[in-house]
């Protein structure tokens, strides 16, 4: 009897240490997680340059941010470019391209009492200046950039006073002063 209570206690034993070690794994587990999350990568030391992790996601995020927004322009532009081809080389008015596009009703329409993401300078044609601007982002602020579509076709990243002076430019060409 008391070899089969000593074994029945070993059992209990183990049981116990391996219910404990179920629940320390998960926490060593989310300890490096922590620690790694929190780690600073690249260059660390005094002055500060190491960037934590967290840093390089929101960076990396906002990088692939403005990469969508590059690609939905370029794709605005393909649906204005088509709209041209089907209407005797005249681009559409922001009415019509609201109609055509899904992409602009993301684009121009404003929500609430915000102002709509970008303007778009209609009465272009493809007979104009190749370097217009189509579509222009609204609010930037001073020190920041925004992205500018040309009529080309190509997105550039503007400063405020860039995109001042490239709508400048092109509203000078449309109305032919």
């Amino acid at each position: 009897m008391s070899l089969n209570c000593t074994r029945r206690s070993r059992i209990h034993r183990a049981g116990r240490i391996a219910a404990g070690g179920m629940i320390l794994l998960p926490l060593i587990s989310v300890s490096i997680l922590l620690l790694m999350y929190f780690k600073p990568v690249g260059k660390s030391g005094p002055d500060g340059e190491g960037k934590s992790y967290i840093e390089e996601v929101m960076e990396a995020k906002k990088e692939s941010r403005e990469v969508a927004y590059e690609i939905e322009l370029l794709n605005l532009h393909k649906d204005i470019r088509m709209h041209a081809i089907m209407h005797n080389d005249k681009y559409p008015s922001l009415e019509k391209l609201l109609d055509y596009s899904s992409i602009a009703k993301k684009y121009f329409i404003g929500r609430g009492e915000l102002e709509p993401l970008c303007v778009y300078i209609e009465g272009q044609n493809e007979n104009s200046f190749w370097g217009n601007v189509l579509v222009y982002e609204s609010g930037v602020v001073e020190g920041g950039s925004g992205m500018v579509l040309l009529k080309n076709g190509e997105v550039r990243m503007m400063s405020p006073e860039e995109i001042t002076d490239a709508v400048g430019e092109t509203e000078q060409d449309l109305t032919g002063r």
